[in-house]
């Protein structure tokens, strides 16, 4: 009977563990623009599905420029199809940060706001902390 309750319980762990990283989110993925040339912002960023991502100078260096965490703290989609996120980063090098990020509604384009204190209340073009990446 005790063997049969522990291969359940692990079953049941491999279960969960398998459909929690399973799931895909749209942010997941690697973003560039090659129009950013000085490393800030850098010209490629990676998320990936463990929480986790990276930063690079270009589209084609494999040494990270930053590597720290993230979370998404809350997601949403508008009417538009369009993909909202509020996102804490943390590294080493920078400290904690709030993201607010928009995928667009075909998934292709990434575009976000970076503050250091608040997440910000909205995504313009003209606030310097603007960055936008397309999927690559």
């Amino acid at each position: 009977m005790k063997k049969l309750l522990l291969l359940a319980l692990c079953s049941s762990l491999l279960i969960f563990a398998t459909n929690s990283y399973a799931e895909s989110d749209e942010i997941c993925c690697t973003w560039v623009n090659t129009n950013y040339t000085s490393a800030n912002p850098p010209q490629k960023l990676i998320f990936n599905f463990d929480g986790t991502f990276a930063s690079y100078k270009t589209k084609n260096t494999s040494d990270a420029l930053k590597r720290g965490m993230y979370s998404i703290a809350k997601k949403w989609q508008d009417s538009e199809g369009n993909i909202w996120y509020q996102i804490k980063m943390l590294d080493p090098k920078s400290g904690t940060r709030y993201k607010l990020a928009k995928i667009s509604d075909d998934g292709k384009i990434l575009e976000f706001v970076c503050k250091t204190d608040k997440y910000p209340a909205d995504i313009s073009s003209k606030d310097t902390a603007y960055c936008k990446y397309t999927q690559y």
